[in-house]
């Protein structure tokens, strides 16, 4: 078992009553949050947060802020948490004036989740990201208070609330108050507690098999609940999700009624970030490259107007068992749920999806005389190739499981 942290911070209204918390990651335990990559960290935080410890036991019934990355605020990244009792804060690093990104707060909004600006800066530009924002985040520690007076006299021009953060003493209080502010957080209040827990390692048997029968269109829930009931260890954190007061008011208590509740695209999601990185004993990269298969055999079987372009993701995905598993890949291809033509292409690159497949290899590992052909499939290879590594790059990037927290070298701070 692992230990894991994550440490929060309250946050409390004008009667100094806790009426939220924000969750904020840790990588082990330390006041400060040691992070080489934001995706990665958010990532983290939702696994830890849903599934290892509950966010029920975290914040019990009132609201979690957690920080959320571009990626995920644009949709590159799926958010796999319903807008119940979650408030997802913009980081400040975020261009707010970015098309994407405000296409996206609308769609969070509308969805129901609510919209937090952190440590906002005000700027006439920025007005749109106001209109989607239930609340904005000001930091006042080192703010004078002529500049803070002038920005909330300008946001109270929006219907939004206000939360004064990093307020540290007792003067700087009485003027948040003075000023009207709604909510308030910073060490003046509290520190941010950290808080530990241990964490069971599912089993890698089993692992791309499921992500692939998870990208099956034709793939029913029987036969997902089937190949989920061999990890227990994953039913086990998926019942905790299922389970979690943002989901669900009342006891799941079945693997069966959690997929139900969760949907096919939730538990796909949330099995990518629990599980693809407990293939410990092989590099990394090799889950890398398996993923980068996958996504590019969809990308070329969509161009080409291949019939199934998910058994094509399926197939890149499974293309590495064999190396993943220590074990010949006709012995892994008897043993598992696959249509006859996934088979095929496995085994002797048969058919429409191996000979797809055996061109993805072929482009990736630099075999350019094999992929000499008049059609058109030459001139999609490089942007599907690198739209490919992109997308494997940030799977890989938030599921990666830090092992050697004094190895990291960036060092970001998220409360001081």
């Amino acid at each position: 078992m692992d230990t894991i942290f994550l440490a929060r911070q309250p946050i409390y209204n004008r009667e100094l009553e806790v009426v939220a918390y924000e969750l904020l990651y840790r990588a082990g335990a330390r006041d400060r949050a040691d992070v080489v990559d934001g995706d990665q960290a958010t990532g983290q935080l939702l696994v830890n947060t849903f599934t290892d410890f509950g966010l029920e036991r975290l914040v019990g019934d009132v609201p979690a802020f957690i920080n959320l990355t571009r990626p995920y605020l644009i949709g590159e990244l799926e958010l796999p948490i319903p807008p119940d009792q979650v408030a997802l804060e913009v980081l400040e690093d975020v261009a707010l004036d970015d098309e994407q990104v405000l296409a996206g707060l609308r769609s969070l909004s509308d969805r129901g989740y609510i919209i937090v600006l952190d440590d906002f800066d005000y700027q006439p530009e920025n007005e749109p990201a106001l209109a989607c924002a239930d609340l904005v985040k000001l930091e006042v520690n080192d703010t004078s208070t002529e500049a803070l007076t002038r920005v909330v006299r300008r946001l109270r021009e929006f219907d939004l609330q206000l939360l004064a953060e990093k307020v540290e003493t007792d003067r700087q209080f009485q003027l948040c108050l003075d000023l009207g502010f709604d909510f308030f957080q910073g060490y003046y209040f509290s520190r941010p507690n950290l808080v530990s827990g241990q964490r069971h390692a599912s089993s890698k048997v089993g692992l791309l098999p499921l992500l692939a029968k998870l990208n099956d269109p034709d793939a029913d829930l029987q036969e997902l609940e089937r190949l989920i009931a061999r990890d227990q260890v994953l039913v086990y954190r998926l019942l905790r999700c299922a389970n979690s007061a943002a989901v669900s008011r009342g006891p799941i208590e079945s693997l069966h009624n959690a997929l139900l509740l969760l949907g096919t695209r939730t538990v796909r999601t949330w099995i990518i970030l629990i599980t693809l990185s407990a293939v410990e004993d092989k590099p990394p990269e090799l889950c890398r490259i398996a993923l980068a298969r996958a996504r590019m055999c969809e990308l070329l079987a969509r161009e080409s107007g291949i019939a199934n372009p998910e058994a094509c993701f399926t197939a890149g995905l499974l293309s590495l068992l064999d190396t993943l598993m220590n074990q010949p890949m006709a012995e892994l291809v008897q043993a598992l749920p696959l249509t006859q033509a996934i088979e095929r292409a496995l085994l002797n690159r048969e058919g429409a999806i191996g000979a797809l497949l055996q061109r993805v290899c072929d482009y990736e590992q630099g075999h350019w005389q094999a992929l000499e052909t008049d059609d058109a499939d030459g001139r999609r290879y490089p942007g599907a190739y690198l739209e490919a590594l992109q997308w494997a790059d940030r799977i890989m990037d938030v599921v990666t499981q830090t092992r050697d927290p004094e190895a990291l070298t960036t060092v970001r701070s998220r409360s001081d």
